[in-house]
């Protein structure tokens, strides 16, 4: 073998080796301070799966309420059921699941905004609230700060769909 060729194959093997350990690359959440800080100190997280064609469903669309809370209702969506978790187990797996899907790149979201999860976490008198529609990655969210939007990816989706499923609670397919 010339030398040329152990050049190049050792210049293919080293980028193939940077990019094989750079391909499962985390990146920082893009979740504003106090959101996350509310996510981590958190007692209880309630995770609801959601009915996401509510607004489409109502005879008139403009009565629509997304502050409505209610036994049957997380920001005028439709609960199908919900779980609260309260051990540390549990919690950590939600809370890595919405840090993982809100990662600080660049995503184009959808037009359509049909949510199928909800999840709120409470710390002492204080409460987040996030609808999340991981098919147009948008999720909404609601805090003692104020009412704001922040891009997802689907990077989350598959932990909240198994403990959801795994409690017996129905969980709406996407359709797309």
């Amino acid at each position: 073998m010339s030398s040329k060729s152990l050049i190049v194959c050792g210049v293919v093997l080293i980028l193939g080796l940077v990019g094989f350990l750079s391909w499962p690359r985390r990146y920082p959440t893009s979740l504003p301070t106090h959101v996350l800080s509310l996510i981590n100190r958190a007692e209880t997280i309630h995770v609801f799966s959601l009915d996401p064609y509510t607004r489409d469903n109502m005879e008139d669309r403009s009565l629509f309420n997304e502050h409505e809370n209610s036994a049957t209702k997380f920001h005028g969506y439709t609960i199908y059921g919900s779980q609260k978790y309260t051990e540390e187990s549990s919690k950590k797996h939600f809370r890595q699941a919405i840090i993982d899907s809100t990662p600080s790149i660049r995503i184009d979201p959808a037009a359509c905004f049909w949510p199928r999860h909800g999840v709120r976490f409470t710390a002492g008198s204080e409460t987040l609230d996030l609808v999340i529609c991981f098919q147009c990655h948008s999720m909404n969210i609601y805090s003692p700060s104020g009412d704001d939007s922040h891009l997802v990816t689907s990077g989350g989706k598959a932990v909240l769909n198994r403990m959801l499923k795994a409690e017996g609670i129905k969980v709406e397919p996407e359709q797309y």
